[in-house]
């Protein structure tokens, strides 16, 4: 059996993480995770506060945390895949993407502003698959079962309220398919939820389709 993390932030692109990539990795390998996906927050105003001469070069500099955490992965052990966690304009909805590289973002400077309606057939368009993280959290994000493949139906980030029974039921409701994460930031956040695949996963593509086989067993 083998554990995966789904949904972890790093300082490198994270401004509220508190755990670098390398650090990060460290930990997952010592709490018996196989493999660790870098979802690190993508926000317009996170990439402006890069200072970046090209959008091109923003982007490279968002990836850093993927980056360094690949090159600590193949050090210990851990597979390392690549994601990131898109915030669209004020909206207070986040969306976790997997399948999602430095390419299909540096095709689009206005990804990041686009309604979910139209930054999900995006995604869709360039093979990403698209989950809704935390629906429900805190009264503020609302679900938007038509614009996802599928929901965060448990998030053990222990500074919110949990709302994993509300979002269960409306993933099930609109027969979506469902994950579950740390969302870590800190030392207290880690290695406290994920998946459980029968398989080492290796790759965003093994990934979704070892969520789309409903196998998987959620780490609560």
């Amino acid at each position: 059996m083998f554990k995966i993390e789904t949904h972890l932030h790093t300082t490198e692109a994270s401004p509220c993480s508190q755990v670098d990539a390398a650090e990060m990795v460290r930990l997952y390998a010592e709490a018996g995770y196989k493999t660790v996906i870098i979802t690190d927050h993508f926000k317009q105003k996170y990439l402006d506060a890069f200072d970046c001469d090209t959008w091109s070069d923003a982007v490279d500099r968002f990836f850093l945390g993927y980056r360094n955490a690949k090159a600590a992965g193949e050090k210990l052990g851990v597979n390392v895949i690549i994601g990131a966690e898109f915030e669209l304009g004020n909206v207070p909805n986040h969306y976790l993407t997997y399948g999602i590289t430095p390419e299909i973002v540096k095709k689009n400077p206005e990804i990041a502003n686009l309604p979910a309606e139209e930054f999900y057939r995006y995604m869709h368009e360039n093979g990403v698959f698209v989950v809704q993280a935390h629906p429900y959290r805190d009264c503020g994000s609302f679900p938007t079962p038509d614009c996802v493949d599928g929901f965060e139906i448990y998030n053990s980030n222990p500074r919110h309220t949990d709302f994993s029974e509300k979002s269960e039921a409306t993933a099930r409701e609109h027969k979506l398919f469902v994950t579950a994460g740390s969302d870590a930031h800190r030392l207290n956040d880690y290695a406290m939820s994920g998946m459980i695949s029968k398989k080492e996963i290796k790759s965003a593509e093994e990934f979704v389709a070892f969520v789309k086989s409903g196998e998987g067993e959620l780490i609560r």
